[in-house]
């Protein structure tokens, strides 16, 4: 996953930029993330955060296997392996109410933080571009997909983690640990609640992503410095984790 090529193709980043990123009378609300308010902390209330902490705690000497301590005595027969985790449900067939709605409420968002100009620049962006097939696009080289919240949630995820990290490329395996991780705390939503906090995921990464290249075109790096704060903000706020407490291996995020 590259911070560097995120959504940079399509042309657009210049208009958003115009529109997001230097239009904020509150310039807090933008950081902070759409949906991060009531809603968000409502549907993240449905994740299991015990389980994802739980991922996290493996210690991680490297990524090679431990010797054995020959003074610990004789060596136990190995177990035989445990059976595969059960699976979580968290594919959804889009609903195109959800998706008008969640659009909607997108741009009040972009309203409320960078006033009607900002919202119309976005809705042109939106009328000429399709921002979950641009998702799809850049992903899908990471192994993610459209219509999973879980694939969402890890490419959302890690994509602050780069950015609070100041880290501009991850490999496909480390992104796909990450989903894998991130699969079994999303028990507990409805089809419909799963298409919408994937929305919401995937235009936070959009913005977000789009603000960190174009402060980085601009050599800004008081924005990316004050950006990957943000990210900081949202996941201690909204998740309980501290990302820069967080190294990413190709088994996931663990506690560094």
């Amino acid at each position: 996953m590259s911070l560097g090529r995120r959504f940079l193709a399509t042309g657009m980043t210049l208009l958003l930029a115009t529109s997001i990123t230097t239009a904020p009378a509150r310039a807090d609300d933008t950081f902070s993330g759409f949906g991060n308010s009531a809603f968000m902390s409502s549907m993240m209330d449905n994740v299991r955060m015990d389980s994802l902490h739980r991922h996290m705690q493996t210690p991680h000497d490297g990524d090679q296997p431990r010797a054995p301590d020959r003074k610990a005595g004789p060596i136990k027969p190995t177990l035989p392996a445990p059976p595969p985790a059960k699976a979580h449900p968290t594919r959804y067939v889009a609903s195109p109410a959800v998706t008008a709605r969640v659009r909607e409420q997108f741009l009040a968002w972009i309203r409320q933080t960078s006033g009607s100009q900002g919202e119309a620049a976005m809705r042109q962006v939106m009328q000429q571009h399709d921002i979950f097939a641009l998702w799809t696009k850049q992903m899908q080289s990471d192994g993610l997909k459209p219509g999973d919240l879980a694939d969402a949630f890890a490419a959302y995820w890690v994509q602050n983690w780069q950015m609070a990290n100041g880290v501009e490329t991850t490999r496909p395996a480390q992104v796909m640990a990450v989903r894998r991780q991130v699969a079994a705390s999303m028990a507990g939503f409805t089809e419909a609640q799963r298409q919408e906090l994937a929305e919401v995921f995937m235009y936070n990464q959009f913005v977000q992503g789009t603000a960190w290249i174009e402060a980085g075109q601009r050599g800004d790096a008081a924005m990316k410095r004050k950006l990957g704060d943000a990210a900081v903000i949202r996941f201690r706020n909204d998740m309980k984790l501290d990302l820069r407490a967080l190294k990413l291996t190709d088994r996931g995020f663990v506690t560094a």
